[in-house]
C-alpha cells in the first residue's frame, strides 16, 4: 500500500506540473512548472522501485519458508565421482551431478552405451 501511495502522490505532483506547463505561453515561464513535473516523475519512479524491492523481499521470504533458512542454490561441480558413468534419457545423456538428472531413476552407464543408443550430450552439463 505504501508503494501505491507514493506512486499516487507522484502522479498528482506530475499532473500539477503538467497542468501548469500547459497554461504558460513562454518557455521561461514554464521552467518552474516543468521542474515540478520532473519531480513527480522521480517520485513515481521511487514508488515503483519500492514496489519492486518489496516484491523481491516477499519472494525471498516465501522461498525461505518453503525450502528452509539454510537453502542455497545448488552449485554445479566440475569433477564427477565416476568419470565414465553417465545417466541418460531418451534423447540426451548427462553427468551424474547434472540438474536435469535430479529426482530421476535413470541408471548410470558408460558414455559409449549412450552414444550407441543415439543420445546426444546434454547442453546444460556438457558431459
Amino acid at each position: 500500500m505504501t508503494a501505491v501511495s507514493v506512486m499516487a502522490i507522484g502522479g498528482v505532483v506530475w499532473f500539477v506540473g503538467w497542468w501548469e506547463v500547459s497554461d504558460r505561453p513562454t518557455m521561461e515561464s514554464q521552467i518552474s512548472a516543468l521542474n515540478v513535473a520532473v519531480l513527480g516523475m522521480l517520485v513515481i519512479g521511487a514508488g515503483q522501485a519500492l514496489w519492486f524491492l518489496r516484491g523481491r523481499r516477499a519472494v525471498h521470504d516465501r522461498r525461505r519458508r518453503l525450502l528452509g533458512a539454510d537453502a542455497a542454490p545448488r552449485q554445479a561441480t566440475i569433477a564427477v565421482a565416476e568419470e565414465d558413468r553417465f545417466a541418460g534419457s531418451e534423447r540426451f545423456y548427462h553427468r551424474l551431478d547434472c540438474a536435469m538428472v535430479d529426482e530421476r531413476n535413470w541408471s548410470p552407464s558408460p558414455r559409449a552405451a549412450h552414444e550407441r543408443a543415439g543420445r546426444t550430450p546434454c547442453g546444460v552439463c556438457a558431459p
